[in-house]
């Protein structure tokens, strides 16, 4: 039995430390499709869309974006 207050045995990670592992599994699956967000979005097993706005959200940019 835990005590009122008392902080449980399994913490749930932080809302920050998660955003970092979503960004890094993000850009890692973006590299390995060769910056191809489609198929990026297909090995990480969400929508395109919801990619897109993962992408925005995090300020993530292609190696090649802004060379214009």
């Amino acid at each position: 039995q835990r005590l009122a207050g008392a902080p449980s045995a399994r913490q749930p990670a932080e809302p920050a430390a998660l955003d970092g592992v979503e960004k890094r599994e993000i850009l890692r699956a973006l590299k390995a499709a060769r910056w191809n967000r489609a198929a990026a979005a297909r090995a990480l097993g969400i929508a395109r869309s919801t990619l897109y706005q993962k992408i925005r959200g995090y300020g993530i940019q292609a190696p090649w974006a802004g060379d214009e």
